[in-house]
């Protein structure tokens, strides 16, 4: 898996999304003290109960569940054509819009996927690096 360090000829689409941990890099989320509910990316603020100052950092799980997602023929410059997006639904009940990698035709609603890092595109000849999901 390629760093999440910017480089000359890269750079991270943004720092505070990722986390280290004993098994690399993950999605840094946060998760309320009082009632439970995890977001990504980072809040200072519980959406669902609004209490602030009860948030604590976690890390997100790598693997989750594909939602729903699909492939796009044209796109914005940077991108390279086809590309697929779509939603991942992780264990602890967040629902992760993401760029998808991979096989598309190993793309199906409720397969397994796991988070990579890597280029997600290019930015005047520069590659930005952001998390993929990718089928199992």
């Amino acid at each position: 898996m390629p760093e999440t360090e910017s480089t000359e000829n890269s750079r991270i689409i943004n720092e505070k999304w990722f986390t280290e941990t004993p098994q690399g890099k993950a999605l840094a989320g946060s998760r309320c003290r009082k009632c439970g509910r995890t977001y990504f990316p980072r809040k200072r603020v519980c959406v669902q109960c609004f209490e602030d100052g009860r948030m604590e950092d976690v890390a997100l799980s790598r693997m989750g569940r594909l939602y729903t997602f699909t492939v796009a023929e044209a796109g914005p410059p940077g991108f390279t054509l086809p590309y697929a997006f779509g939603y991942v639904d992780l264990p602890e009940g967040v629902r992760v819009f993401s760029p998808l990698g991979g096989d598309f035709a190993r793309l199906e609603i409720g397969a397994e996927m796991e988070m990579a890092i890597g280029p997600i595109r290019q930015d005047d000849g520069v590659d930005v690096i952001g998390y993929i999901f990718k089928p199992v």
